[in-house]
């Protein structure tokens, strides 16, 4: 429906100057005792053969519309699929569509290179940092032998929390990941992250209830 109303539309100026055109006609056929008969004869013609033009033209749209209908999901893509037309307005308005597609997939190398490079650099500090913070705990585990150090210990742990953190999080955007997807024990990653913030448990006096959950699921351990 919304394609008729668009093509009643385009061609709505044109046929009111045919119609325009005809009543002259024949007003003045009339003013020049021309009989009805013939009048009537040459008004069946004309329109006749502007029913015919009209066919022909209304399906060449509607095709027209078709093709660009079916480009609605690919048109992000490439602009090479639209139809042609001889149409010089309509030409002009395909031009402004490829300069704004050709901007467009620009715009997203350039997004894409950005992002990546910034992937880039913030999986190497990461990797980076660990290296200093690994030898300060070391420093300070030589340090904690009469039992200081254990809130610098905590804080340093906490660091290295949210260092994972971000790596993690890179490994998630990351085009080129390394999960292993197995088989695991739940219970095996449960308790290894008991043990893991058993420090902390203990600092805060916190006691934990565990049950064995008996579980297997897929999935990366880390």
């Amino acid at each position: 429906m919304s394609g008729i109303i668009s093509y009643v539309k385009r061609i709505g100026v044109w046929l009111c100057i045919v119609i325009a055109c005809e009543t002259i006609m024949i007003i003045t056929m009339m003013l020049n005792k021309i009989p009805f008969a013939e009048i009537g004869y040459g008004i069946f013609i004309s329109l006749f053969l502007l029913l015919i033009l009209l066919a022909f033209d209304a399906m060449r749209y509607y095709r027209h519309y078709q093709k660009v209908k079916e480009l609605e999901h690919t048109i992000m893509l490439s602009t090479d699929g639209m139809p042609e037309n001889a149409d010089l307005l309509e030409n002009e308005y395909q031009r402004l569509l490829r300069i704004l597609s050709d901007e467009y997939t620009g715009a997203q190398s350039r997004a894409a290179t950005r992002q990546k490079n910034m992937q880039e650099y913030y999986a190497m500090w990461v990797h980076q940092v660990k290296t200093p913070i690994a030898a300060l705990r070391l420093l300070l585990q030589n340090k904690n032998d009469e039992g200081q150090m254990t809130e610098e210990l905590s804080e340093l742990f906490g660091i290295e929390q949210y260092v994972e953190m971000a790596l993690q999080y890179q490994r998630l955007d990351s085009e080129t990941t390394d999960f292993v997807f197995e088989e695991t024990d739940l219970d095996e990653i449960i308790r290894t992250s008991v043990r893991k913030y058993a420090r902390q448990f203990i600092a805060k006096k916190i006691s934990l209830s565990y049950e064995p959950v008996e579980r297997t699921v897929i999935t990366d351990k880390k």
